[in-house]
């Protein structure tokens, strides 16, 4: 496939672009396998956090929910994406000005900041065929 004289890499880029699709932060675990799969990662996060330290202070206790609600979110789009043949990834918007607008209708997991994700794997969604 040649894209008007462009690099391989850079080519390769731009379409798997084009198959990422917006993050929706409503989406919430119902099955038991989903939950169990959320909470592993969030334990695993938090001894990440504690083990290299990245925290100077414990999270405030609402701070902490909404926290835990952006993981959820993230993971059960993650796992949507699984399923969907037309999409490869998920575009988490990252400018202040999204994430800084007030707005009713806006999800608590679309708050003022997304914390740093280091993903260093694909996790298998659970159910999947």
């Amino acid at each position: 496939m040649n894209l008007s004289g462009c690099g391989d890499e850079f080519c390769l880029d731009k379409i798997s672009m084009n198959k990422a699709r917006a993050f929706n932060p409503f989406l919430c675990a119902k099955t038991d396998n989903l939950k169990a799969l959320i909470a592993e990662v969030q334990t695993q996060m938090s001894g990440y956090e504690a083990f290299h330290e990245t925290r100077k202070r414990a999270r405030r206790p609402a701070d902490q929910v909404t926290y835990e609600r952006i993981v959820e979110a993230i993971l059960c789009d993650l796992c949507a994406v699984e399923f969907e043949p037309n999409n490869d990834s998920i575009h988490l918007p990252l400018s202040n000005k999204v994430l800084r607008s007030k707005s009713r209708y806006k999800g608590t997991a679309l708050g003022k900041t997304l914390p740093d994700f280091e993903l260093h794997h694909k996790t298998r969604c659970p159910n999947k065929q």
